[in-house]
């Protein structure tokens, strides 16, 4: 099925040249040796995600430390940035803040490093934000109670949330590290054909250009994605496919 987007460029660049990551976030944080007081206080000391808010000068270092050597694409400070993790900090009400926050971060600074075509006719090189989606401590079809306590649907619903938050803030693209998780992906995947995202895509003027890649290791679970497609997953709510 030919799909039709708003703004291609992120699709565009991908199909013309192979496009360069940031490196890691957390371990760039770690370096910085930041107090109690740049994370807002004792309470907070250690959530990474939150320095968008409490101390943003912190990830616009290293966002402009990856930018500065040429990367095309940096990631949001946002990999921990749900309903969940957040909720761990008392900060479970402010998700769609923190999220729209980094992606704004994230995206003045790309938009700043992004050349345009220059007078001597070379092409433009833009950079792109990558809305970093981490795992929520959640896993739907573990056999540990304390990790399944959660329906398919809520678990949709986290990353739902983070998503709207993170395309208005502007972001390109969504990326998913989901490991060997099938229902994890499986509840990502359900999020990005969600008609509530499609309306977050317009309502942040079309900038995201999805793009989501299976991950092998979930075809070591093929029976038990069969289970969540069918909606009898353990824990008993209903599923997408990677569509």
């Amino acid at each position: 099925m030919e799909r039709n987007y708003t703004n291609r460029r992120y699709l565009d660049a991908l199909n013309q040249r192979v496009l360069v990551y940031d490196g890691a976030m957390g371990t760039n944080i770690q370096k910085l040796n930041l107090a109690a007081e740049q994370f807002g206080g004792e309470k907070l000391n250690g959530c990474n995600d939150y320095l968008v808010l409490s101390y943003p000068q912190a990830i616009e270092s290293i966002h402009r430390s990856f930018l500065e050597v040429g990367v095309d694409v940096i990631e949001t400070d946002t990999f921990r940035a749900n309903r969940i993790t957040l909720g761990e900090y008392g900060l479970g009400e402010r998700v769609i803040e923190i999220n729209q926050a980094a992606a704004a971060l994230a995206r003045r600074l790309a938009d700043e490093y992004s050349t345009h075509v220059g007078a001597d006719g070379r092409p433009p090189t833009p950079r792109f934000v990558a809305g970093s989606i981490g795992p929520s401590g959640k896993l739907p079809s573990a056999e540990d109670p304390a990790l399944s306590n959660i329906p398919f649907d809520g678990l949709a619903d986290v990353f739902r949330e983070q998503a709207v938050g993170l395309l208005r803030g502007g972001v390109d693209v969504l990326m998913v590290p989901v490991g060997d998780e099938p229902a994890l992906a499986a509840a990502l995947v359900t999020v990005l054909r969600d008609d509530r995202v499609r309306a977050g895509l317009r309502a942040a003027g079309a900038r995201v250009a999805r793009r989501f890649t299976w991950p092998a290791a979930a075809a070591e679970h093929a029976s038990l994605y069969a289970e969540l497609a069918a909606g009898t997953s353990r824990s008993g709510g209903a599923a997408g496919g990677p569509g």
